[in-house]
């Protein structure tokens, strides 16, 4: 998720983003309430954590995965979906999972 949601496009990984998008989508699509139960419970008895891009850096946020970082990644899903490297096909699935979130 983190791979395709918190890089600017202007980045080595933000202009790789159309090949990370499939996977984030279908995370969500897919798995979300697994992905869900992650932020609220942790992994193994630990807060889920993941490397943090640069943006979510920029927005002040660590490793740890919570509601904050949870909103971004819907914002970011909502942003990206108008990129027009993305298809229109993609594009859809990323609004699809942003109202997953």
């Amino acid at each position: 998720l983190a791979g395709a949601l918190e890089h600017g496009s202007g980045s080595r990984l933000g202009r790789n983003m159309t090949a990370h998008m499939p996977a984030a989508c279908r995370w969500i699509l897919l798995a979300c309430d697994i992905v869900w139960e992650a932020l609220d419970t942790g992994v193994e008895g630990k807060p889920w954590t993941v490397w943090p891009g640069q943006l979510w850096k920029n927005e002040d946020g660590t490793s740890e995965v919570d509601g904050r970082r949870w909103a971004f990644w819907k914002s970011r899903f909502e942003v990206l979906r108008g990129d027009r490297r993305l298809g229109p096909e993609m594009a859809d699935i990323a609004l699809q999972a942003s109202r997953l979130m």
